[in-house]
């Protein structure tokens, strides 16, 4: 096995490992070899490293070093490692940076990574950092991304399509179509999935099946602040108003 492939490997394994376990010698083993070759300026090494402490942080200092060794790999056109990085600054407060998020997940999509391109999308979408708001855009980007395969961008131009506030790009019997085949056909029934559904059937028109859907996502949602933010979708829909994001 090359030296390569053994990083790729490791990294993987230690992706799926939880610090310490009963297998904590080789853990700690595995991120011996890995911290030896990053050190030495190997981006796959710096990748893992990076990974695998945000996977398993359990205080800021594992973040940091989780930035830390994929800014590493990042800075040498490791393209997952920008990708990673951009989401990592984007949405965790303690060390959010939405210019350097921005920079990072851009940079990524120019590269051709299809994840990057759909979540450029959803930065557009949001209006987030210093972009303006553009639904035209997000929606040409996630198109981009779902038609090279990416499953997440295909479940956000769906809410895309359902919530734009700019009735232009809103399309609710083609966001409808996408998200029964998302739930139904495609076997991803989630929370997220179910809430973009309902935000689906309310777009078209069909309220109730929006309530249904709306509930059935709040019964699966993992947190209180997810449970929150299904709930005011809900009393709109209850109101007959689809929901505008």
């Amino acid at each position: 096995m090359s030296a390569r492939a053994l990083i790729l490997l490791t990294a993987a394994w230690l992706g799926m490992s939880a610090w310490p376990t009963a297998a904590g010698g080789e853990v700690r083993s595995s991120l011996q070899l890995l911290h030896k070759l990053a050190s030495q300026g190997d981006a796959d090494a710096q990748y893992g490293l990076g990974t695998w402490y945000a996977r398993n942080h359990v205080s800021d200092v594992e973040l940091d070093m989780a930035r830390d060794w994929l800014i590493r790999a990042a800075r040498q056109q490791h393209v997952h490692a920008m990708f990673r990085l951009g989401v990592m600054l984007a949405s965790l407060d303690s060390i959010r940076n939405e210019d350097q998020a921005i920079e990072w997940v851009s940079a990524a999509a120019e590269m051709g990574l299809v994840e990057a391109v759909g979540e450029m999308g959803m930065f557009h979408f949001e209006g987030f950092g210093h972009l303006e708001r553009d639904c035209g855009l997000a929606a040409e980007l996630l198109e981009q991304a779902y038609d090279s395969g990416d499953e997440r961008a295909e479940s956000n131009l769906v809410w895309v399509l359902s919530t734009c506030p700019d009735e232009e790009y809103r399309n609710g019997s083609r966001a409808l179509r996408m998200a029964f085949e998302l739930v139904y056909r495609k076997g991803e029934k989630t929370a997220n999935s179910m809430d973009n559904l309902a935000a689906a059937y309310a777009e078209a028109g069909d309220f109730l099946s929006a309530e249904v859907a709306q509930r059935e996502a709040m019964e699966m949602a993992e947190s209180d602040e997810v449970r929150a933010v299904f709930e005011a979708h809900l009393e709109s829909y209850v109101r007959r108003e689809a929901w505008r994001d």
